[in-house]
């Protein structure tokens, strides 16, 4: 989503103190949180390497909701980090022989991931611009 405004509204927060960018980054990890769990919910009840991908999922610590998936973490029977995983998991693969442990290729549409956060997006977006009013409101007052 991209969000007419949102650059100087959060080089303001910036003049706001830390305990401004704070609140907004714990307001912001709820919204990805609930986003993730989401994505996580349907990754896991995907076949093949989807579950495995799909638990990977964390909130970043951002003052825009934001979310990190793999990492260096074995997974598997032949012990592969989950961060190798994540694109195959998440878009398909089958398009050639190093691939074919992955649901067939869906483009950009991915499976779990992407679904969920179109899914969410109007929703996300706006929970997150009323808590930026918000606390924009009050620490522009508090300043």
């Amino acid at each position: 989503m991209e969000i007419d405004g949102l650059a100087p509204t959060l080089r303001a927060f910036n003049t706001y103190g830390k305990e401004a960018n704070a609140e907004l980054r714990d307001a912001s990890g709820k919204i990805a949180g609930k986003t993730a769990a989401q994505a996580a919910h349907v990754g896991a009840s995907l076949p093949q390497q989807a579950p495995l991908a799909a638990s990977s999922l964390r909130v970043a610590r951002d003052r825009v909701p934001a979310l990190q998936m793999g990492g260096a973490r074995k997974v598997g029977h032949r012990k592969a980090p989950v961060g190798a995983l994540i694109y195959g998991a998440e878009f398909g693969g089958r398009g050639s022989s190093k691939t074919m442990q992955f649901l067939p290729h869906r483009g950009r549409d991915g499976y779990f991931l992407f679904p969920t956060i179109r899914a969410r997006g109007l929703d996300d977006t706006a929970i997150y611009l009323e808590h930026l009013d918000a606390l924009g409101a009050r620490w522009a007052a508090v300043t």
